[in-house]
Protein backbone atom coordinates (compact mmCIF):
# COMPACT_ATOMS: atom_id res chain seq x y z
CA UNK A 1 0.00 0.00 0.00
CA UNK A 2 1.03 3.60 -0.72
CA UNK A 3 2.48 5.55 1.86
CA UNK A 4 -0.64 7.74 2.58
CA UNK A 5 0.92 10.59 5.06
CA UNK A 6 3.66 10.92 2.35
CA UNK A 7 1.18 11.40 -0.61
CA UNK A 8 -1.35 13.74 1.46
CA UNK A 9 1.45 15.64 2.39
CA UNK A 10 2.49 16.19 -1.42
CA UNK A 11 -0.72 16.99 -2.15
CA UNK A 12 -0.95 19.89 0.51
CA UNK A 13 1.95 21.38 -0.79
CA UNK A 14 1.61 21.21 -4.47
CA UNK A 15 -1.61 23.05 -3.98
CA UNK A 16 -1.72 25.53 -1.09
CA UNK A 17 0.10 28.14 -3.21
CA UNK A 18 -3.17 29.21 -5.69
CA UNK A 19 -4.68 31.21 -3.07
CA UNK A 20 -1.70 33.57 -2.25
CA UNK A 21 -1.93 35.56 -5.64
CA UNK A 22 0.24 38.61 -6.46
CA UNK A 23 -1.14 41.81 -5.92
CA UNK A 24 -0.75 44.05 -9.39
CA UNK A 25 0.64 47.37 -7.24
CA UNK A 26 1.54 50.44 -8.97
CA UNK A 27 4.89 49.91 -8.22
CA UNK A 28 8.31 48.83 -9.91
CA UNK A 29 8.75 45.68 -8.76
CA UNK A 30 6.24 42.82 -7.94
CA UNK A 31 5.69 41.07 -4.25
CA UNK A 32 6.16 37.18 -5.92
CA UNK A 33 6.32 35.95 -2.57
CA UNK A 34 4.00 32.86 -3.19
CA UNK A 35 4.30 31.91 -6.87
CA UNK A 36 2.55 28.42 -8.05
CA UNK A 37 4.72 25.54 -8.27
CA UNK A 38 4.74 21.74 -8.66
CA UNK A 39 6.49 19.61 -6.50
CA UNK A 40 5.22 16.07 -8.27
CA UNK A 41 7.72 14.12 -8.89
CA UNK A 42 9.42 12.68 -11.83
CA UNK A 43 10.60 9.97 -10.28
CA UNK A 44 7.33 8.00 -10.67
CA UNK A 45 5.37 7.15 -13.41
CA UNK A 46 1.97 8.28 -12.19
CA UNK A 47 0.30 6.94 -14.71
CA UNK A 48 1.29 3.24 -14.63
CA UNK A 49 0.90 3.22 -11.19
CA UNK A 50 -2.83 4.24 -11.15
CA UNK A 51 -3.27 1.41 -13.73
CA UNK A 52 -1.78 -0.88 -11.38
CA UNK A 53 -4.11 0.76 -8.47
CA UNK A 54 -6.98 -0.17 -10.91
CA UNK A 55 -6.23 -3.32 -10.82
CA UNK A 56 -5.88 -4.01 -6.81
CA UNK A 57 -9.23 -1.67 -6.21
CA UNK A 58 -10.73 -3.97 -8.86
CA UNK A 59 -9.61 -6.74 -6.58
CA UNK A 60 -10.75 -4.98 -3.74
CA UNK A 61 -13.46 -3.06 -4.30
CA UNK A 62 -14.83 -1.57 -0.95
CA UNK A 63 -11.22 -1.00 0.23
CA UNK A 64 -11.55 3.17 1.19
CA UNK A 65 -7.65 3.50 2.15
CA UNK A 66 -6.82 2.36 -1.72
CA UNK A 67 -9.73 4.11 -3.17
CA UNK A 68 -8.43 7.05 -1.27
CA UNK A 69 -5.09 6.46 -2.41
CA UNK A 70 -6.34 6.43 -5.80
CA UNK A 71 -8.32 9.73 -5.47
CA UNK A 72 -4.91 11.28 -4.51
CA UNK A 73 -3.02 9.95 -7.52
CA UNK A 74 -5.68 11.48 -9.71
CA UNK A 75 -5.39 14.82 -8.00
CA UNK A 76 -1.53 14.79 -8.27
CA UNK A 77 -2.32 13.68 -12.43
CA UNK A 78 -4.95 16.75 -12.44
CA UNK A 79 -8.03 14.43 -12.73
CA UNK A 80 -9.98 16.50 -10.23
CA UNK A 81 -13.43 14.94 -11.36
CA UNK A 82 -12.13 11.62 -11.05
CA UNK A 83 -10.37 12.14 -7.75
CA UNK A 84 -13.72 13.69 -6.41
CA UNK A 85 -15.47 10.77 -7.19
CA UNK A 86 -12.87 8.77 -5.06
CA UNK A 87 -13.06 10.18 -2.31
CA UNK A 88 -16.76 10.37 -2.24
CA UNK A 89 -16.62 6.81 -2.37
CA UNK A 90 -13.83 6.25 0.08
CA UNK A 91 -15.67 8.25 2.45
CA UNK A 92 -18.98 6.49 1.54
CA UNK A 93 -17.60 3.49 2.75
CA UNK A 94 -15.70 5.13 6.10
CA UNK A 95 -17.92 7.51 6.91
CA UNK A 96 -15.04 8.55 9.58
CA UNK A 97 -12.32 8.87 6.98
CA UNK A 98 -10.60 11.98 7.91
CA UNK A 99 -7.50 11.88 5.35
CA UNK A 100 -10.73 11.23 2.75
CA UNK A 101 -12.26 14.94 3.74
CA UNK A 102 -9.12 16.15 3.72
CA UNK A 103 -8.17 15.39 0.16
CA UNK A 104 -11.50 16.10 -0.76
CA UNK A 105 -11.24 19.69 0.58
CA UNK A 106 -8.44 20.18 -1.41
CA UNK A 107 -9.96 19.47 -4.83
CA UNK A 108 -12.90 21.58 -4.17
CA UNK A 109 -10.29 24.37 -2.85
CA UNK A 110 -8.64 23.87 -6.50
CA UNK A 111 -12.19 23.51 -8.11
CA UNK A 112 -12.99 27.13 -6.41
CA UNK A 113 -15.57 25.63 -4.10
CA UNK A 114 -13.95 27.04 -0.95
CA UNK A 115 -17.17 26.56 1.29
CA UNK A 116 -17.64 23.14 0.46
CA UNK A 117 -13.74 22.73 1.01
CA UNK A 118 -14.07 24.16 4.31
CA UNK A 119 -16.69 21.74 4.97
CA UNK A 120 -14.47 19.20 4.50
CA UNK A 121 -11.56 20.40 6.31
CA UNK A 122 -14.36 20.68 9.03
CA UNK A 123 -15.04 16.85 9.20
CA UNK A 124 -11.67 15.96 8.63
CA UNK A 125 -10.92 17.98 12.12
CA UNK A 126 -13.99 16.34 14.12
CA UNK A 127 -12.46 12.90 13.24
CA UNK A 128 -9.00 13.51 13.62
CA UNK A 129 -7.91 16.52 15.49
CA UNK A 130 -4.48 15.93 15.26
CA UNK A 131 -3.66 16.50 11.29
CA UNK A 132 -1.37 19.52 11.22
CA UNK A 133 -2.12 19.49 7.57
CA UNK A 134 -5.94 20.11 7.99
CA UNK A 135 -5.24 23.14 10.06
CA UNK A 136 -3.06 24.60 7.17
CA UNK A 137 -5.88 23.93 5.14
CA UNK A 138 -8.94 25.14 6.77
CA UNK A 139 -6.66 28.44 7.52
CA UNK A 140 -5.79 28.82 3.92
CA UNK A 141 -9.62 29.47 3.55
CA UNK A 142 -10.56 31.46 6.79
CA UNK A 143 -7.61 33.46 5.16
CA UNK A 144 -9.21 33.67 2.06
CA UNK A 145 -12.96 34.74 3.61
CA UNK A 146 -11.04 37.26 5.36
CA UNK A 147 -11.96 35.71 8.78
CA UNK A 148 -8.09 36.21 9.68
CA UNK A 149 -8.73 35.28 13.69
CA UNK A 150 -9.78 31.75 12.98
CA UNK A 151 -7.18 31.70 9.98
CA UNK A 152 -4.70 32.68 12.59
CA UNK A 153 -5.51 29.68 15.13
CA UNK A 154 -5.39 27.19 12.11
CA UNK A 155 -1.91 28.12 11.21
CA UNK A 156 -1.06 28.33 14.90
CA UNK A 157 -2.25 25.04 15.19
CA UNK A 158 -0.67 23.38 12.44
CA UNK A 159 2.47 24.87 14.18
CA UNK A 160 1.63 23.37 17.21
CA UNK A 161 1.23 20.03 16.10
CA UNK A 162 4.21 20.52 13.74
CA UNK A 163 6.96 22.53 14.72
CA UNK A 164 8.79 21.95 11.77
CA UNK A 165 5.80 23.24 9.45
CA UNK A 166 7.69 25.67 7.18
CA UNK A 167 4.77 26.85 5.20
CA UNK A 168 2.60 27.37 7.83
CA UNK A 169 5.22 29.61 9.86
CA UNK A 170 5.40 31.36 6.05
CA UNK A 171 1.50 31.70 5.49
CA UNK A 172 1.05 32.99 9.38
CA UNK A 173 4.12 35.55 8.42
CA UNK A 174 1.70 36.72 5.49
CA UNK A 175 -1.39 36.79 7.75
CA UNK A 176 0.64 38.78 10.47
CA UNK A 177 1.46 41.46 7.94
CA UNK A 178 -2.25 41.80 6.43
CA UNK A 179 -3.00 42.26 10.16
CA UNK A 180 -0.17 45.25 10.73
CA UNK A 181 1.43 42.88 12.87
CA UNK A 182 5.29 42.79 11.51
CA UNK A 183 7.23 42.09 14.30
CA UNK A 184 5.45 39.29 14.21
CA UNK A 185 5.81 38.36 10.48
CA UNK A 186 9.30 38.34 10.69
CA UNK A 187 9.46 36.34 13.43
CA UNK A 188 7.66 33.67 11.60
CA UNK A 189 9.33 33.92 8.61
CA UNK A 190 13.31 33.61 10.45
CA UNK A 191 11.62 30.70 11.47
CA UNK A 192 10.73 29.41 8.38
CA UNK A 193 14.10 30.26 6.81
CA UNK A 194 15.49 27.97 10.05
CA UNK A 195 13.50 24.80 9.27
CA UNK A 196 14.20 25.17 5.67
CA UNK A 197 16.79 27.29 4.55
CA UNK A 198 15.87 27.05 0.83
CA UNK A 199 12.56 28.27 0.89
CA UNK A 200 12.71 31.01 -1.43
CA UNK A 201 9.79 32.39 -0.99
CA UNK A 202 10.42 33.15 2.67
CA UNK A 203 13.42 35.41 1.71
CA UNK A 204 11.30 36.84 -0.51
CA UNK A 205 8.46 38.10 1.81
CA UNK A 206 11.17 38.69 4.64
CA UNK A 207 12.97 41.20 1.98
CA UNK A 208 9.93 42.71 0.59
CA UNK A 209 8.87 43.39 4.43
CA UNK A 210 12.78 44.86 5.14
CA UNK A 211 11.95 47.32 1.79
CA UNK A 212 9.25 48.77 3.30
CA UNK A 213 11.14 49.04 6.57
CA UNK A 214 13.64 50.94 5.07
CA UNK A 215 16.24 48.51 5.53
CA UNK A 216 17.52 48.39 1.96
CA UNK A 217 20.73 46.75 3.00
CA UNK A 218 19.18 43.64 4.58
CA UNK A 219 16.85 42.77 1.86
CA UNK A 220 19.41 42.79 -0.34
CA UNK A 221 21.59 40.60 1.16
CA UNK A 222 17.80 38.50 1.66
CA UNK A 223 17.71 38.61 -2.57
CA UNK A 224 21.49 37.76 -2.69
CA UNK A 225 20.74 34.18 -1.32
CA UNK A 226 17.62 33.78 -3.26
CA UNK A 227 19.36 33.87 -6.34
CA UNK A 228 22.45 32.12 -5.14
CA UNK A 229 19.58 29.47 -5.17
CA UNK A 230 17.80 30.22 -8.45
CA UNK A 231 20.01 32.04 -10.77
CA UNK A 232 17.73 32.15 -13.38
CA UNK A 233 15.13 34.49 -10.94
CA UNK A 234 14.83 37.34 -13.11
CA UNK A 235 12.21 38.89 -10.85
CA UNK A 236 14.75 38.14 -8.39
CA UNK A 237 17.22 40.44 -10.19
CA UNK A 238 14.98 43.28 -11.07
CA UNK A 239 13.56 43.37 -7.32
CA UNK A 240 17.36 43.48 -5.94
CA UNK A 241 17.90 45.91 -9.07
CA UNK A 242 15.04 48.28 -7.74
CA UNK A 243 17.10 48.55 -4.49
CA UNK A 244 20.49 49.27 -5.09
CA UNK A 245 18.65 52.01 -7.48
CA UNK A 246 16.72 53.24 -4.52
CA UNK A 247 20.50 53.27 -3.22
CA UNK A 248 21.48 55.67 -5.82
CA UNK A 249 23.82 52.36 -6.78
CA UNK A 250 22.91 52.63 -10.42
CA UNK A 251 25.34 51.26 -12.09
CA UNK A 252 25.15 47.76 -10.15
CA UNK A 253 21.38 47.89 -10.55
CA UNK A 254 21.68 48.44 -14.03
CA UNK A 255 23.74 45.17 -14.41
CA UNK A 256 21.26 43.31 -12.31
CA UNK A 257 18.48 44.39 -14.58
CA UNK A 258 20.51 43.37 -17.52
CA UNK A 259 20.54 40.34 -16.67
CA UNK A 260 16.78 39.57 -15.67
CA UNK A 261 16.42 41.00 -19.12
CA UNK A 262 18.92 38.38 -20.47
CA UNK A 263 16.87 35.32 -18.50
CA UNK A 264 13.31 37.33 -19.58
CA UNK A 265 13.38 39.73 -22.73
CA UNK A 266 9.68 39.70 -22.57
CA UNK A 267 9.83 41.60 -19.11
CA UNK A 268 7.86 44.59 -18.92
CA UNK A 269 8.71 45.61 -15.19
CA UNK A 270 12.49 45.22 -15.98
CA UNK A 271 12.44 47.95 -18.90
CA UNK A 272 10.67 50.25 -16.62
CA UNK A 273 13.35 49.79 -13.86
CA UNK A 274 16.32 50.15 -16.25
CA UNK A 275 14.56 53.12 -17.72
CA UNK A 276 14.15 54.68 -14.28
CA UNK A 277 17.69 53.97 -13.36
CA UNK A 278 18.77 55.57 -17.35
CA UNK A 279 16.71 58.74 -16.46
CA UNK A 280 18.93 58.95 -13.33
CA UNK A 281 21.85 58.51 -15.11
CA UNK A 282 20.79 61.34 -17.45
CA UNK A 283 20.56 58.89 -20.45
CA UNK A 284 17.26 59.93 -21.71
CA UNK A 285 17.35 58.78 -25.31
CA UNK A 286 18.19 54.98 -23.38
CA UNK A 287 15.35 55.66 -20.95
CA UNK A 288 12.63 56.55 -23.70
CA UNK A 289 14.12 53.22 -25.65
CA UNK A 290 12.74 51.19 -22.23
CA UNK A 291 10.09 52.68 -21.39
CA UNK A 292 8.57 52.40 -25.29
CA UNK A 293 9.48 48.50 -24.72
CA UNK A 294 7.86 48.15 -21.55
CA UNK A 295 4.50 50.37 -22.82
CA UNK A 296 5.08 47.80 -26.44
CA UNK A 297 5.12 44.97 -23.65
CA UNK A 298 2.31 45.97 -21.68
CA UNK A 299 -0.16 48.50 -22.75
CA UNK A 300 -1.94 49.44 -20.07
CA UNK A 301 1.24 50.48 -18.33
CA UNK A 302 0.27 53.93 -16.37
CA UNK A 303 3.47 54.17 -14.63
CA UNK A 304 6.09 53.48 -17.60
CA UNK A 305 3.44 56.24 -19.39
CA UNK A 306 3.51 59.03 -16.58
CA UNK A 307 7.94 58.16 -16.37
CA UNK A 308 7.64 58.83 -20.36
CA UNK A 309 5.63 61.74 -20.28
CA UNK A 310 8.43 63.29 -17.72
CA UNK A 311 11.20 62.71 -19.90
CA UNK A 312 10.12 63.79 -22.87
CA UNK A 313 9.57 67.37 -20.62
CA UNK A 314 13.24 67.05 -19.66
CA UNK A 315 13.78 66.34 -23.83
CA UNK A 316 11.56 69.82 -24.29
CA UNK A 317 8.71 67.91 -26.23
CA UNK A 318 6.05 68.66 -24.48
CA UNK A 319 3.17 67.98 -26.69
CA UNK A 320 4.37 64.21 -26.34
CA UNK A 321 4.55 64.28 -22.60
CA UNK A 322 0.93 66.09 -22.00
CA UNK A 323 -0.06 62.49 -24.69
CA UNK A 324 1.46 60.20 -22.19
CA UNK A 325 -0.14 62.57 -19.20
CA UNK A 326 -3.58 62.13 -20.82
CA UNK A 327 -3.38 58.17 -21.34
CA UNK A 328 -1.92 57.49 -18.08
CA UNK A 329 -5.14 58.87 -16.23
CA UNK A 330 -7.15 57.27 -18.57
CA UNK A 331 -5.37 54.01 -17.50
CA UNK A 332 -5.44 55.17 -14.06
CA UNK A 333 -7.84 58.14 -12.74
CA UNK A 334 -6.26 58.56 -9.60
CA UNK A 335 -2.77 59.26 -10.68
CA UNK A 336 -2.06 62.28 -9.31
CA UNK A 337 1.05 63.22 -10.32
CA UNK A 338 -0.15 63.12 -14.04
CA UNK A 339 -2.48 65.68 -13.59
CA UNK A 340 -0.52 67.92 -12.00
CA UNK A 341 2.28 67.80 -14.54
CA UNK A 342 -0.10 68.09 -17.24
CA UNK A 343 -1.70 71.12 -15.32
CA UNK A 344 1.81 72.00 -15.20
CA UNK A 345 2.87 71.93 -19.07
CA UNK A 346 -0.76 73.69 -19.87
CA UNK A 347 0.33 76.64 -17.85
CA UNK A 348 4.35 76.30 -19.71
CA UNK A 349 2.11 76.67 -22.76
CA UNK A 350 -0.18 79.52 -21.56
CA UNK A 351 -3.30 77.18 -21.31
CA UNK A 352 -4.15 78.38 -18.00
CA UNK A 353 -8.14 77.49 -18.21
CA UNK A 354 -6.79 74.06 -19.10
CA UNK A 355 -4.85 73.95 -16.28
CA UNK A 356 -7.68 74.42 -13.66
CA UNK A 357 -9.78 70.98 -13.94
CA UNK A 358 -6.21 69.12 -13.83
CA UNK A 359 -5.06 70.80 -10.43
CA UNK A 360 -9.17 70.08 -9.47
CA UNK A 361 -8.65 66.83 -9.98
CA UNK A 362 -5.56 66.25 -8.08
CA UNK A 363 -6.88 68.21 -5.07
CA UNK A 364 -10.21 66.21 -4.85
CA UNK A 365 -7.86 63.39 -5.04
CA UNK A 366 -5.56 64.69 -2.18
CA UNK A 367 -6.61 68.01 -0.68
CA UNK A 368 -4.01 68.58 1.34
CA UNK A 369 -1.71 68.29 -1.61
CA UNK A 370 -0.27 71.93 -0.62
CA UNK A 371 1.78 72.84 -3.30
CA UNK A 372 -0.87 72.39 -5.73
CA UNK A 373 -3.08 75.28 -3.78
CA UNK A 374 0.16 77.50 -5.01
CA UNK A 375 0.35 76.18 -8.80
CA UNK A 376 -3.06 76.82 -8.78
CA UNK A 377 -3.24 80.00 -6.93
CA UNK A 378 -0.44 81.07 -9.74
CA UNK A 379 -2.92 79.49 -12.97
CA UNK A 380 -5.64 81.88 -11.20
CA UNK A 381 -3.66 84.98 -11.17
CA UNK A 382 -2.70 84.45 -15.02
CA UNK A 383 -6.85 84.36 -15.27
CA UNK A 384 -6.84 87.39 -13.41
CA UNK A 385 -9.08 85.48 -10.80
CA UNK A 386 -6.89 87.26 -7.67
CA UNK A 387 -9.63 86.08 -5.12
CA UNK A 388 -9.18 82.43 -5.85
CA UNK A 389 -4.98 82.98 -5.89
CA UNK A 390 -4.88 84.08 -2.78
CA UNK A 391 -6.98 81.44 -1.24
CA UNK A 392 -5.46 78.83 -2.35
CA UNK A 393 -1.78 81.01 -1.57
CA UNK A 394 -3.08 81.06 1.92
CA UNK A 395 -4.22 77.60 1.75
CA UNK A 396 -0.91 75.85 0.79
CA UNK A 397 0.57 77.75 3.95
CA UNK A 398 -1.89 76.46 6.18
CA UNK A 399 -0.60 72.85 5.41
CA UNK A 400 3.23 73.85 5.42
CA UNK A 401 4.08 74.97 1.92
CA UNK A 402 6.65 77.88 2.94
CA UNK A 403 7.12 79.21 -0.35
CA UNK A 404 3.07 80.71 -0.08
CA UNK A 405 3.71 83.18 2.32
CA UNK A 406 6.08 85.35 -0.31
CA UNK A 407 3.38 84.29 -2.43
CA UNK A 408 0.93 86.04 -0.33
CA UNK A 409 3.38 89.18 0.18
CA UNK A 410 4.03 89.81 -3.03
CA UNK A 411 0.59 89.28 -4.57
CA UNK A 412 -2.36 89.94 -1.83
CA UNK A 413 -1.56 92.64 -0.07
Amino acid sequence: MMKLNLIIKILVFSTFFAIFSCNNEKEEIKDKTIPEKSQTSKSVDKQKLLKELDLVIAANPNDAELINDRGVLKNDLKKFSEALKDFDKAIKLKSDFAEAYNNRGMVKDILGDSISALNDFNQAIKFNMNSSETYFNRGRIFSRLAKFKKAYDDFTKAIQLNEKFDIAYLNRALLNEQLGKLTEAFTDLDSAIQINPTLKEAYYKRAVLLHKKGDLQKAIEDFDIIIELNQQDFEAYNYRGKLKSDLKQYIQAKKDIDKALSINSKYPDGYYNRGVINNALGDYNSALKDYNEAIKLRSDYADAMYNRGTVYIKLNDYDKAIVDFTNATKINPKFIEAYVNRAGLNYHKKKYKEAIPDYNKALQLNPQFAAVYANRGMTYLQLNKKKEACSDFKKALELGYQPAKELLNQYCK
